[in-house]
C-alpha cells in the first residue's frame, strides 16, 4: 500500500505540474508537430488503428481468455475482479476526466471527441492496464516460458504504439499519454495486491 500512496502522491503532483503550466502543452502541441512532420509519409490507417474495432478487440480477447482460464480452475473471486478490471479503470479515468477538464490539443480532435477532455488518454491507460495485468497472470499461471515472453514483447509494442498513436492524430499530448500510464500504474499495483488476497 505504501507504494500505491507513493505513485498516487506522484500522480496527483505531475497532473497539478501539467494543467497549471503553459509552457508543458506549448511543448506538448510542438511535439505533436514534430511527430507529425515526420510521419507524413506513412499513410495515416496505421495511426488509427487504436481508434478502431481492434483496439476494443484485443481488450475482449485478453479478457475473455483471462475469464476462462479463472472460472476453469474455480477461482471465480479472481474471475470477477479481472472482469472488473477495465469498468474500474474506466469509471477512473472519466471521473479524472470531468475534474481535470483539460482541452484536446488539437480543434479537429474536439470534432473527432466531442465534448470530452484529454487527460489522460482513456486508450492508453486502458491498454496499459489490461496488458500488465494479462502479462502479469501469464507469468503467474502459465508454465509456458516462451508463451509468457511472447505475450510480454507484443503487450510491450502493443502499449507504446497505442501512446504513439495518441499524439500521432493529434487527440492527445505526449503528458495525457503519459498520465494513462502513469494511473495505470497504480491501478495495475492495486489489482495485483488485492489478486493476492484472493
Amino acid at each position: 500500500m505504501r507504494k500505491i500512496g507513493i505513485l498516487l502522491a506522484g500522480f496527483i503532483i505531475y497532473t497539478y505540474s501539467v494543467i497549471s503550466n503553459s509552457l508543458i502543452t506549448n511543448y506538448d502541441k510542438e511535439i505533436i508537430g514534430y511527430i507529425q512532420k515526420s510521419i507524413k509519409s506513412i499513410p495515416p490507417i496505421y495511426f488509427i488503428l487504436p481508434d478502431c474495432a481492434l483496439f476494443a478487440s484485443l481488450i475482449v480477447l485478453i479478457l475473455i481468455v483471462g475469464i476462462i482460464y479463472f472460472v476453469k480452475n474455480k477461482m471465480y473471486k479472481k474471475a470477477c475482479l479481472y472482469l472488473l478490471l477495465p469498468v474500474i479503470s474506466y469509471l477512473i479515468n472519466k471521473g479524472l476526466k470531468i475534474i481535470i477538464n483539460r482541452p484536446r490539443p488539437l480543434e479537429f480532435a474536439t470534432i473527432i471527441y466531442p465534448k470530452s477532455s484529454s487527460f489522460p488518454s482513456t486508450h492508453s491507460l486502458t491498454t496499459f492496464v489490461m496488458f500488465s495485468v494479462f502479462c502479469y497472470l501469464m507469468f503467474k499461471y502459465s508454465k509456458n516460458k516462451i508463451l509468457n515472453y511472447a505475450v510480454m514483447m507484443f503487450s510491450i509494442i502493443w502499449i507504446i504504439y497505442v501512446g504513439f498513436s495518441r499524439v500521432a492524430i493529434g487527440v492527445h499530448n505526449l503528458t495525457d499519454v503519459i498520465g494513462g500510464y502513469f494511473l495505470g500504474t497504480i491501478i495495475v499495483l492495486g489489482f495485483i495486491q488485492i489478486e493476492k488476497k484472493l
